[in-house]
């Protein structure tokens, strides 16, 4: 009995609603899934006829431009059929199965896919379902032949021709997405779903009041019998059934009334000592209560204290700490918080001990400070910036005019703030150069152009070739204030060329001279052959002044600056030359001062954004920065060696190429710049396009002008002949240069195109023209560079 009455076992109700659901649930299956095979074999046969239909439309339509190979009938065909949502691809072959147009769409790989074939028989409409593992999802590819049905043959008698058999001159195939037929396979079946559930949840309620008329009344016993034995004596079994169910029910009745006068007894006595109880546990349960509370408060507030970020500290009046966390020994470089406590303060942690005196003179006053900032340093003298938020502590709490605060560490803000600041100097200083670059390079363009034609036409005897050299000499001055103008605020565009680090140091040693000043002595030493490196060389002079100045500001007493150009070959892990990381032959540029040297500890930070030892206002700390990364521009290296006794020494590295890459001549240039060739030129500043069409009709080639890029592409439109070279200024009215390149590219093909602008590398990079590694010479524009870079794309 006890091993049957334990094992969980099922009513009658429940038995017959679960037989009932089974075989509806059952039955429900059985049609739902007979329905679903039956629409998704309709929904594919439509997706394939579907299919077939715009196949077989495409083959009839195509079958003259497949013939002709006519790419626009062809396209024409496949737009229109393209738009179709359930076309993923359409590829139009010939009859040697060579694709001659295809559209797909964006996630289906650009291929034909395979079908099968018997050699020697003509192909008939083929299905091929397939998987693109690509986009995860399933298609059917559709083939077709395209025939050609030639023409009737006349025989003897009239009326008697006959047509000749089809001949197949390629194939369309057509993939069309399962997606869609698996998507309302999906809408039904979720349809299918909810009717049976309809059904399956009617026959439930159904059986469920079937099983209630015929159940109830023995459930109804069973639930009041439960409830008795649960110890609820307040009911009574109410069954009027007129059968022996009802007579059970009597004689539980009566056993209930007996039940209830014992009970009433026993929850009197139980009450009392109930209460007794639990008066007892209310008063443990408080002083516990009270305890934890104690204990918790204590624990939080020292985990503040002891993990704080920032310094907590307790102090007496002269300064000393009596209590402080270990963010303060952290903060103050103390090994211990022992030593912390040891210290005085005022004058070991304090910047200035008149400060401490300040503070102290105010707490005294109000009370209290917020957020008072103080100098203060760490035991190793590094200097700290610090908020001080403290207040006196009170009669009560101690009376000898201790007080107690936060130390909270504001270094690295202040740092920040200060970087900000400097940024935004140079941020202001290359809005102003940009503003200025554009206009003024077209204006030094038109001079330095007109200069080098008057120099070109006059004989070297005349006395106004002096005139015309100086011109030129003054205007590429001033286009190298423009450039270091950009250069400084990074915004310069870099344009390598070969260059003989002699001669830029013999350009710029005047300079030197006079930017380093009488009391420092310039020693030049350059190499005793040409040294040919890749680079731009504005930047390169720029380079050597930052290193110049910095040598001059190490030197506040005079001195002597040594600037020496030689050679070095670099072998792997070469120790003369640690700094450099891949062997090859460089050009070595040597800057040696007499000055103060650089202490090793501020050694590695020196080409960092910013930094600097100068006095504020006498440095931005951009110098040896600019210095390190005009370097990296041109896959350089540097070394540093210092002695606060001997001075600083820099070495720079540069790529060394072949003496065949040195720069050509003038004489050069103009034997090979001429042509015959047509030039479209695009430029909106008419002073600019006069230049060029002189210098380009006097090399011989022919020269159409655009003032505009709206202008250029009328122009091209209307001409017969053909464009070899479109020279096109990159920000113009109404159409820029890029948008002018990518319309006639994408119009007539490939064209070759060089772009010019004297707008900073910010602008340009905007329009893609340095993104894309275009053909670009940078204003002011010389008129030899410009014949020697037309000829060389022309003949590229």
């Amino acid at each position: 009995m006890n091993s049957v009455a334990g094992k969980r076992r099922l009513n009658l109700g429940t038995k017959f609603i679960l037989l009932t659901s089974s075989l509806v649930l059952i039955t429900a299956l059985v049609i739902g899934i007979y329905v679903i095979k039956d629409e998704q074999q309709h929904s594919y046969d439509l997706l394939l006829d579907h299919g077939r239909s715009l196949a077989i439309m495409i083959a009839q339509n195509s079958e003259q431009g497949i013939e002709t190979e006519d790419m626009q009938s062809l396209r024409r065909i496949i737009e229109v059929v393209s738009s179709d949502a359930l076309i993923a691809y359409i590829f139009i072959l010939n009859a040697d199965e060579r694709v001659l147009i295809y559209k797909t769409a964006d996630d289906f790989p650009m291929r034909v896919p395979a079908m099968p074939r018997v050699p020697g028989e003509s192909r008939q409409i083929l299905y091929k379902p397939f998987y693109n593992e690509q986009n995860g999802k399933h298609y059917v590819n559709i083939m077709t032949p395209v025939t050609a049905q030639k023409k009737k043959t006349i025989g003897v008698q009239a009326g008697s021709g006959s047509p000749a058999p089809a001949s197949e001159i390629g194939y369309i195939h057509i993939g069309v997405s399962q997606e869609g037929v698996k998507s309302r396979i999906r809408q039904f079946v979720y349809s299918i779903l909810f009717v049976t559930s309809l059904i399956i949840s009617a026959g439930i309620v159904i059986t469920v009041l079937i099983t209630r008329r015929i159940i109830a009344p023995i459930n109804d016993l069973n639930r009041a019998t439960r409830e008795i034995a649960d110890g609820n004596l307040d009911g009574q079994i109410d069954i009027a059934t007129n059968d022996e169910v009802s007579d059970l029910a009597l004689a539980f009745n009566h056993m209930l009334v007996q039940l209830q006068v014992s009970q009433k007894k026993v929850e009197r006595h139980t009450q009392e000592l109930t209460v007794a109880v639990e008066r007892m546990k209310q008063e443990i349960a408080e002083r516990e209560r009270t305890e934890k509370a104690l204990k918790d408060s204590e624990r939080k507030f020292r985990t503040i204290f002891e993990e704080s970020k920032d310094v907590i500290f307790i102090c007496s009046r002269d300064g000393r700490f009596l209590d402080i966390n270990r963010a303060g020994a952290e903060l103050f470089g103390c090994p211990s918080m022992d030593a912390l406590r040891a210290c005085d303060p005022p004058r070991d942690l304090f910047d200035d001990p008149a400060d401490h005196d300040v503070l102290q003179r105010i707490l005294d006053r109000q009370g209290f400070v917020k957020d008072h900032e103080v100098a203060m340093k760490r035991r190793d003298g590094e200097k700290l910036i610090v908020l001080v938020t403290a207040a006196r502590i009170r009669e009560g709490q101690g009376a000898d005019g201790s007080y107690r605060g936060v130390f909270h560490d504001v270094t690295e803000k202040r740092r920040l703030e200060h970087q900000l600041v400097q940024s935004q100097k140079m941020e202001a200083i290359g809005q102003l150069a940009g503003g200025i670059a554009h206009d003024f390079n077209n204006i030094l363009t038109a001079i330095m152009g007109y200069a080098n034609l008057l120099l070109m036409d006059l004989p070297e005897s005349s006395p106004l070739t002096d005139h015309a050299e100086h011109i030129l000499s003054s205007s590429e001055r001033a286009a190298n204030l423009t450039r270091s103008l950009l250069a400084f605020s990074r915004k310069q565009v870099i344009s390598p060329k070969p260059v003989n680090v002699n001669s830029i140091l013999e350009g710029i040693e005047e300079l030197l001279v006079r930017l380093i000043g009488e009391d420092i002595e310039l020693r030049t030493i350059p190499y005793r052959e040409e040294v040919i490196i890749l680079a731009d060389s504005g930047q390169i002079e720029q380079l050597l002044i930052n290193l110049c100045t910095n040598a001059r500001d190490a030197m506040p007493g005079g001195g002597v600056l040594t600037v020496a150009i030689s050679t070095a070959i670099v072998h792997e892990k070469s120790p003369d030359h640690a700094a450099v990381d891949k062997p090859g032959a460089y050009a070595l540029i040597t800057v040696s001062d007499t000055g103060t040297g650089i202490d090793e500890k501020i050694r590695e930070k020196i080409f960092e954004p910013f930094f600097t030892t100068k006095e504020t206002g006498k440095g931005t700390g951009l110098g040896l920065s600019i210095v390190y990364g005009i370097l990296k521009q041109h896959n350089g290296y540097i070394n540093v060696e210092s002695n606060p006794a001997t001075g600083s020494t820099f070495r720079l590295y540069l790529p060394l190429i072949g003496s065949s890459e040195a720069p050509m001549d003038a004489k050069q240039v103009l034997q090979t710049a001429g042509g015959t060739e047509t030039i479209l030129i695009a430029e909106d500043d008419g002073e600019v396009r006069k230049l060029i069409r002189m210098v380009l009709t006097g090399a011989g080639y022919q020269v159409i002008e655009a003032v505009d890029g709206q202008d250029a592409l009328a122009l091209l439109s209307r001409q017969d002949r053909h464009i070899d070279l479109l020279m096109l200024d990159v920000i113009m009215p109404k159409k820029n240069g890029k948008e002018v390149y990518d319309t006639v590219r994408s119009a007539y093909g490939e064209v070759k195109a060089i772009f010019m602008s004297g707008y900073t590398s910010d602008i340009l990079d905007k329009k893609g023209i340095i993104d894309e590694n275009l053909n670009f010479i940078s204003k002011p524009i010389a008129p030899l560079e410009l014949l020697h870079l037309i000829r060389t794309v022309l003949d590229s």
